[in-house]
């Protein structure tokens, strides 16, 4: 089984389910209290290299404590991103990454070792 993302949710606030993509998943799985920091590496491990265009994010104590999507595109392209607004001129490709649930479990067990 695969968890699907979105990357044109890396352009909004509330992206990414509003930032709980993972939570039900990782619940399952007594690892939900990491999903913000699983979430951002996720992303940024194995979504944004996929994406077409050059991807600077929002600075790292910014992801894992906020009520939303913690894990959003400052720039495209050295574009703004306005994470509450339309972003088409900014749409990304490909559409979807889909990414292997062991492969997310393996980076939350991690964290949550650590944490």
């Amino acid at each position: 089984m695969s968890i699907r993302f979105y990357t044109n949710d890396l352009l909004s606030r509330y992206g990414f389910g509003d930032g709980d993509l993972l939570v039900a998943f990782l619940s399952d799985h007594c690892l939900d209290d990491v999903h913000n920091q699983v979430l951002a590496e996720t992303v940024i491990r194995y979504v944004i290299p996929t994406v077409n265009r050059e991807i600077e994010l929002l600075q790292p104590e910014n992801w894992y404590w906020t009520a939303h999507n913690p894990i959003r595109a400052k720039k495209v392209d050295g574009t703004e991103v306005d994470d509450v607004g339309d972003n088409k001129n900014l749409a990304l490709m490909p559409e979807f990454v889909d990414i292997e649930e062991g492969v997310i479990l393996d980076i939350a067990r991690r964290i949550h070792a650590t944490a």
